[in-house]
């Protein structure tokens, strides 16, 4: 098992990721707003889902996939994420989260921290683009 912070590096890496079972490959492939609208920073905003598995134990995310019958035995969540392409530097921000009900109270706090640190990042951006 792995120290949390590694963990959550290595989660974020993958978050951020156009590889395969990264998020972004996974965003890419979505219809953005074909999932409906979100309220970000007072504007409508299209929404998108990324699906994921993860370990039960220890909140590492082993792949962002709609479905993958080889991980069926991982814990699975799910991310909303409200699109901003109004800025001139679009970004995205995780608006809700849902975990497996399977999943250590650790493994959920792990992945929480990584949502965080993410949206903490990407809002860095969205204020030095407006």
């Amino acid at each position: 098992m792995g120290r949390k912070s590694d963990i959550i590096d290595r989660n974020l890496e993958l978050m951020l990721s156009l590889k395969d079972c990264g998020m972004m490959k996974l965003m890419n492939a979505e219809s953005v707003g074909a999932r409906g609208y979100v309220v970000l920073d007072g504007r409508r905003c299209p929404q998108m889902f990324a699906n994921f598995y993860y370990d039960g134990e220890t909140g590492e995310i082993i792949c962002f996939s709609n479905r993958d019958p080889a991980l069926k035995d991982k814990a699975r969540g799910r991310f909303t994420i409200a699109s901003d392409f109004k800025r001139e530097n679009p970004y995205f921000r995780i608006v809700n989260v849902v975990f497996d009900e399977k999943a250590s109270d650790n493994a959920n706090a792990v992945i929480m921290s990584c949502v965080n640190l993410y949206n903490s990042t990407y809002e860095q951006v969205g204020k030095k683009a407006a």
